[in-house]
């Protein structure tokens, strides 16, 4: 079986219904309403934390920030919590992963 092509698209801490696709009645977001048509979006999601890089730290790790060493001025989450990312997890299976954006560390 082919395994899927995977595609995570992040915004800081913007709210599920702030996109064109969930309803909202001022915002056009054409992009992304085309990628969400044709892909999965997920409309209950919540960010742990208001502070953007320890937010995307805890996206990359799948821990909660309070057990993240990010914090300002915003240090790498570090090796023991890199090696157990999905990125990481992804790569050993052999999909070819990148990212692209501001990491904040």
């Amino acid at each position: 079986m082919r395994r899927p092509n995977i595609l995570f698209l992040l915004t800081d801490n913007q709210r599920a219904d702030l996109l064109g696709c969930a309803g909202h009645p001022l915002l056009r977001t054409p992009d992304l309403d085309r990628l969400a048509a044709r892909g999965v979006r997920f409309a209950n999601a919540f960010a742990t934390t208001p502070v953007c890089a320890a937010s995307r730290a805890s996206y990359l790790c799948g821990v909660y920030e309070r057990r993240l060493p990010v914090h300002v001025p915003y240090p790498a989450p570090g090796a023991a919590y890199s090696a157990t990312s999905y990125p990481t997890l992804l790569k050993q299976s052999g999909y070819r992963t990148g990212f692209v954006g501001c990491t904040g560390w």
